[in-house]
């Protein structure tokens, strides 16, 4: 049942970006091959403000691209960051000779696939720098400040660097700017989670009722660090307020700037009540309101909640922060000539992809497969693990919804549909490196965290048996063993902390205990070795990724991507078997 305004699903994305950029056609334009959006008057010139994350933000990330603020934006799939590649073509867009700044949220997935296009476009000769916002307090201690993600306080963050490029500073004096105030934003969210409340009720019903809260939600749809129930609003805002004072360095006559920022599904009402309350407490401590805003910047789809952030002002910033912005979902102190600044140039045309067509039949001929497996056979295995993981696509996300941000069934069965494009290409003059490369590829192309390593593991597959035309079964344990190695040398995680490690190491240790058998055991084997390393991973509490900031939350609660590794070795065993 359609739930949501959408057509496809699957395109989703790019169908609201031509929506958004055809509905300021003066503002912006579309990147021809990728998920981007870039100002059309960018200054030339300058330091190059790109910014991005996962799409169900909005108006975050693509909103604040304009005068002032972003130059570019890319967008990911829901909740997804956007992968590399894209990254660097919409990045190579905008870039205008004085070198990039990478702004966005401190996400394991962001920062990888960041990483990825800065490093690449250093090696072409571009000057690139990057900072992560780290604004929310509920999501790390103190002490590991580094640890925390970035929810809204990028809306100060956009405008200081935004106006420090305008002015025309060097890409180092920007990010040791961005490194000095992007630790005096402090900010904690909240949402509601008895959603389904009859709208007949009368107000008096409404009041009598407490209402139970997730607090320190982020913005994917993860639980809070705390469930509570509360009675009224100013209960809330208090709590929030005193978290964020116990922590920030705010003292009686400094001056903050305050913003209360809706999650997607809260009312304008409840939003000025909560300010109404912030502003009370603030007078209370003798503290300044330099500037207030309240809106929906940066949502969560559909959450019914809010953000708190407190941004400590200094004098010294104060004339970055009151440099004119604009945008169609943000502007500030904009007179109506700045406003009509930049109106010209047509939208750039857009290219779409093909349609997903059919999923696959093996196409090669089918032998008992026992010591040795073929090119051909190889990729028909492949791609029968694709299909399968492919049809596994509610349930994967619906395991990733519980403690994650539950698309990553989703991500993979998008990589998975495109490497079997991709494979379905490939002849018998072949070899299976040339398969994981199909397979490394396509799921780079993907986003996120997910994209990163599964292209990481199907690399160091395609490198492990490089120049092999036939694979026996002691190249297919060094196969998987090398890919547990780069997986666990990129991602840092060790067994027992509640990732894909869990499941694809006791497979991969299991391989190589019985590399002398026949394909059919030990494939039987690995898969035993992976469901049991998976179904462990309930009794962990997760060390990575969304899941860390649940703490005791996470027991219970099985691992989206080991269980993909286990569907990736039970397919395979599968495939012998049909």
């Amino acid at each position: 049942m359609l739930r949501k305004l959408i057509n496809t699903p699957s395109y989703k994305v790019e169908e609201m970006l031509e929506g958004y950029a055809g509905a300021f056609p003066d503002f912006y334009e579309l990147h021809p091959q990728v998920k981007g959006i870039l100002y059309k008057n960018r200054r030339k010139g300058k330091v190059v403000l790109v910014c991005g994350g996962g799409a169900g933000h909005e108006p975050m990330s693509i909103g604040f691209v304009g005068q002032g603020l972003a130059d570019a934006a890319i967008c990911g799939n829901l909740y997804n960051s956007p992968d590399a590649d894209s990254i660097y073509q919409v990045a190579k867009a905008a870039e205008s000779g004085k070198g990039i700044l990478f702004l966005y949220g401190n996400y394991m997935g962001d920062k990888m696939n960041f990483d990825a296009a800065e490093k690449r476009l250093k090696a072409e000769g571009i000057a690139v720098g990057h900072f992560c916002v780290h604004d929310d307090i509920a999501s790390a201690p103190v002490t590991k400040k580094e640890e925390r993600r970035g929810i809204v306080g990028g809306v100060f963050l956009y405008r200081i660097a935004g106006a420090a490029s305008d002015a025309g500073m060097e890409l180092e004096e920007i990010l040791a700017l961005l490194e000095r105030e992007g630790n005096r934003v402090w900010s904690v969210g909240a949402a509601i989670t008895d959603r389904h409340r009859d709208i007949r009720k009368s107000a008096a019903d409404h009041n009598s009722e407490k209402v139970h809260v997730e607090y320190g939600i982020g913005l994917h749809g993860e639980c809070g660090i705390l469930s509570m129930e509360l009675s009224s609003a100013d209960e809330l805002v208090d709590k929030m307020y005193s978290q964020i004072m116990d922590e920030a360095d705010i003292q009686k006559d400094s001056e903050v700037c305050v913003l209360v920022n809706g999650l997607g599904s809260i009312s304008y009402m409840e939003l000025s009540i909560v300010f109404r309350r912030v502003k009370q407490l603030l007078e209370g401590d003798g503290i300044k309101i330099y500037d207030a805003d309240m809106d929906n910047y940066c949502s969560s789809y559909e959450a019914e909640g809010f953000s708190l952030a407190l941004f400590k002002i200094s004098d010294e910033i104060k004339k970055f922060y009151n440099a004119p912005c604009y945008s169609p979902c943000y502007h500030h102190r904009v007179t109506d000539r700045e406003r009509e600044y930049g109106r010209s140039m047509a939208v750039l045309p857009r290219k779409t992809e093909e349609s997903d067509g059919e999923f696959y039949k093996p196409a090669g001929e089918k032998t008992k497969i026992r010591n040795e497996i073929t090119m051909e056979q190889f990729r028909d295995m492949m791609l029968y693990m694709a299909k399968r993981l492919i049809g596994e696509e509610e349930y994967l996300s619906e395991l990733d919804s519980i403690f994650g941000d539950g698309d990553h069934g989703i991500c993979i069965a998008n990589g998975m549909r495109r490497a079997s494009k991709q494979m379905m290409t490939l002849t018998q003059e072949q070899k299976p490196e040339d398969v994981c490369e199909a397979l490394s590829t396509a799921m780079m192309l993907i986003g996120g965290a997910s994209g990163v390593f599964y292209g990481t593991i199907f690399k160091a597959a395609a490198r492990t048996i490089e120049g092999k035309r036939v694979l026996n079964t002691a190249d297919f344990a060094e196969m998987w063993g090398m890919s547990l190695a780069a997986l666990m040398e990129k991602g840092h995680a060790q067994k027992g902390d509640k990732t894909m490690v869990d499941a694809l190491a006791p497979a991969a240790e299991c391989l190589a205990e019985n590399k002398e058998k026949e394909f059919p055991e030990i494939l039987s084997l690995a898969e035993k070795a992976a469901k049991k390393g998976m179904l462990n991973t309930k009794k962990m509490a997760a060390k990575f990724g969304r899941g860390k900031f649940l703490t005791e939350k996470a027991y219970g609660c099985q691992d989206a991507g080991a269980t993909t590794i286990w569907i990736m070795f039970r397919s395979m065993r599968e495939y012998l078997e049909c």
